[in-house]
């Protein structure tokens, strides 16, 4: 008589296991941020440069990667605003775009192959970084950003 209740205990208990934790995950992402991370792939040959536009126009050539930050870490915005802000003219081809999405909002910056170069679109104006050591903290980190795919 004992073995046939064993079946349902055990599908109570897994139940109850399945909610609180599915609470836990809501609660974790709340106090998160995401990045989407596009990479241009560069598989074709283009007349200009790649820039903003050439650089949206083709989704095919686009690979992405996705993490989360707690929100209480600094972000990628806030570091590359530390950077040395440099002339626009100066801004090489479009390699990666990074869609930071924090509380509803949407910032977008933009790096070159070198990951050196930056660039911030705030209130259609863009701001230029430049900084020679980030790169290699991003190509530690995240193999995403390495050269070799």
């Amino acid at each position: 008589m004992r073995n046939k209740f064993y079946p349902i205990i055990i599908f109570l208990l897994f139940s109850l296991h399945s909610c609180l934790s599915k609470k836990d995950s809501t609660l974790q992402q709340k106090n998160m941020y995401e990045i989407e991370i596009i990479k241009f792939m560069d598989l074709n040959q283009y007349p200009r440069s790649i820039d903003e536009k050439i650089f949206w126009d083709y989704p095919e050539e686009h690979a992405s990667f996705r993490i989360r930050i707690d929100k209480s870490s600094k972000t990628f915005l806030e570091d590359i605003k530390e950077f040395k802000i440099t002339n626009a003219d100066s801004f090489p081809d479009f390699k990666y775009a990074l869609l930071i999405k924090k509380d509803k909002k949407i910032d977008t910056l933009y790096s070159d192959q070198s990951l050196k170069h930056w660039k911030y679109k705030v209130n259609g104006k863009n701001l230029n970084y430049y900084d020679e050591n980030y790169f290699s903290f991003l190509r530690e980190n995240y193999t995403f950003f390495s050269d070799c795919w």
